[in-house]
């Protein structure tokens, strides 16, 4: 096949890719941080102070990067969850053409060539199926290029240095969303330079570029939005820790299963390895630390172990697939791994918005403005979004009382004063903001988790609305709410 044939065929299974996406996720729920973004986004344009009126744990570039969704999503027209499934669509096809140039120019042969691109596809677009638009995903559309360039560096030395310091800046879009995602690219430059022993490895145009522009990112933030180091960063150091999970919830996926199933495959077939598959082993094993270090067990958190366990398979098949062909242990782990990886996010489906069903017959209009009092973002969003309400708390969910109620239930406060002092300011401000927010927002409905655990708090028993009423300023303010249903596990409130 030609060259320039082999560029149209490419170009047209992405245009393909792109407008299946695009149509194909507009008919489901967003996912509920992305959900949360466009809301918060849409504070931050107008005019809301990050970290003040709007109060996130994560640093501030994926509110940039949401901003271009909802400039899109008015000048065309549309719902911003429509625009937000299109622009990503597009940059995942931009980026899987930009990667399958790289490969071309890797010198590899048209099945690794067809192998590489169907694979990079199923990253942008399809292991990301139950989490289309997340921050995980957004790292595989903006880093890819860049992780594939670092992957098969040795074949692509006559790389320019325009397209080189490109790289860096997209590869920092994705890997700057959250610090963990830069374990992905050490760990594979750690792999590259333990087999080559070459420092080049790590001070090649691309990454020098990669972290100047973090060094910059880290004064931009210091800078511009100060309170996050100031406010969010020793908070969350103190409370957030609720939110981890036991070792059964974190481990016991079916990651892990493809995780072994792909080691047993990797050793086995060690001396047909080349550099590059030692490299993705590297990527993966960043990934994997990445996961744990979160230590959430969160589905969208291993969606990077999932695509680097998928695209590690695909290439070791690649590089011993007469041996895989014909032992038939080989080709059942070969299949494990994917199955278990690629397959298992397929499974989950679409993002099902669990609490709209639930929610949305005490929406009488659109435009209502409506409070959740919940742990979970995913009870709040997208609900918000697809009902058009309008959003009234500076917070996506409360995750900041969970840590702080547990920790001082289970401090000796005769001996830890200090701590336990520490922990009743967290909560005195955190009440103080919300109540703030009620004054201001008079939302229209609330709805507030009725269960007698709830999510993160342990066993501590906790009530909302006796927490709120310790502020004098809110009692008269809840005098003015009335009890109208039960949506599941939660109680709903209508201003009289």
């Amino acid at each position: 096949m030609s060259k320039v044939r082999e560029t149209w065929w490419v170009t047209g299974v992405l245009v393909l890719c792109v407008v299946a996406s695009s149509l194909f996720y507009s008919h489901f729920s967003l996912n509920h941080d992305a959900s949360w973004y466009l809301v918060s986004t849409r504070m931050f344009l107008d005019g809301a102070t990050l970290y003040q009126d709007v109060v996130e744990i994560n640093p501030p570039l994926a509110f940039y990067l949401t901003a271009p969704t909802l400039k899109i999503a008015e000048l065309l027209q549309l719902e911003p969850a429509t625009a937000l499934n299109i622009y990503v669509s597009v940059l995942g096809g931009i980026t899987t053409l930009w990667t399958y140039t790289l490969v071309r120019r890797a010198g590899f042969g048209l099945v690794a060539r067809t192998t590489l691109f169907v694979a990079t596809i199923a990253g942008n677009f399809l292991v990301v199926i139950h989490e289309f638009g997340q921050r995980e995903h957004l790292l595989l559309v903006f880093a890819m290029p860049y992780l594939s360039f670092l992957i098969f560096r040795e074949n692509l030395r006559s790389l320019n240095p325009p397209e080189a310091t490109a790289l860096g800046i997209t590869a920092f879009l994705g890997l700057a969303l959250k610090p963990y995602f830069l374990l992905i690219p050490a760990g594979l430059i750690l792999a590259r330079f333990a087999a080559t022993r070459d420092v080049r490895e790590f001070w090649n145009l691309s990454n020098v570029t990669l972290g100047l522009i973090l060094f910059a990112y880290l004064a931009f933030i210091w800078l511009v939005h100060p309170l996050y180091i100031q406010e969010i960063v020793p908070v969350a150091s103190i409370v957030y820790s609720a939110f981890e999970t036991s070792w059964l919830g974190v481990f016991v996926k079916p990651e892990t299963f493809a995780l072994t199933a792909l080691m047993a495959l990797a050793f086995a077939c060690r001396t047909k390895l080349d550099l590059a598959a030692y490299a993705i082993l590297g990527a993966l094993a960043g990934a994997v630390a990445t996961y744990l270090l979160q230590f959430k067990g969160w589905n969208y958190q291993v969606v990077p172990v999932s695509f680097f366990i998928f695209f590690a398979a695909v290439w070791v098949i690649l590089r011993s697939r007469e041996r895989v062909r014909e032992n038939v242990l080989l080709g059942a782990l070969a299949m494990s791994a994917i199955i278990f990886s690629l397959g298992s996010q397929f499974a989950k489906g679409p993002y099902d918005a669990y609490t709209t069903a639930k929610f949305e017959p005490f929406v009488r209009t659109p435009g209502e403005r409506i409070l959740v009092l919940s742990t979970n973002v995913s009870a709040s969003f997208p609900f918000v979004n697809e009902v058009n309400g309008e959003w009234t708390s500076r917070y996506s969910a409360q995750w900041i009382l969970p840590g702080a109620i547990r920790l001082l239930a289970q401090s000796n406060c005769r001996e830890e004063r200090g701590l336990c002092l520490r922990y009743r300011e967290i909560l005195s401000e955190t009440r103080s903001a919300m109540v703030q927010d009620f004054i201001r927002g008079r939302p229209d409905l609330v709805f507030i988790d009725d269960r007698d655990r709830k999510s993160y708090f342990g066993d501590v028993q906790f009530d909302y609305i006796a927490f709120l009423l310790e502020d004098p300023g809110f009692a008269d303010l809840w005098q003015d709410y009335r009890q109208v249903g039960q949506a599941a596990e939660y109680q709903v409130w209508e201003l009289k």
